[in-house]
């Protein structure tokens, strides 16, 4: 898996390299595919240690327009994929920061504040923390 994402960072560079122009949408991608496999290495890590923890991918739950750059969420769907995701951790999520995906699921990142935006519309919209803790136990 990790392979095919740096694959997928790979041609994406050399497109942007090749057309001497780095699009909202391309940066996007990059910044998005460069946090993915930082958590994925984590992950990897933290089980070679013997230590728990899943990597919860936020594109997949938090849908955004296709505003690239400056991507507002999809509320509607928020709650619905948030659930769905939630009811398969089996333990500690390990969760990427600042990204949603387009309905299309393109990439998309928030520009500004994404980190505590992403914490927000995930857990605050989703479960309440007792769940959360609860689950996990």
């Amino acid at each position: 898996m990790i392979i095919l994402k740096f694959d997928e960072l790979k041609d994406i560079l050399r497109e942007v390299f090749l057309v001497r122009k780095l699009s909202k949408r391309a940066l996007d991608f990059v910044i998005g595919h460069c946090e993915i496999l930082s958590l994925k290495i984590i992950c990897y890590y933290r089980k070679s240690q013997k230590l728990m923890g899943s990597f919860l991918d936020a594109p997949l739950m938090i849908k955004a327009d296709e505003n690239f750059g400056i991507v507002k969420v999809n509320f509607a769907t928020l709650n619905k994929l948030n659930k769905i995701h939630f009811a398969k951790i089996k333990s500690i999520g390990v969760l990427t920061g600042f990204m949603a995906s387009t309905n299309n699921s393109q990439l998309t990142i928030f520009v500004r504040f994404g980190h505590d935006y992403t914490l927000a519309g995930v857990f605050a919209q989703s479960i309440s923390f007792e769940n959360y803790m609860e689950k996990i136990s």
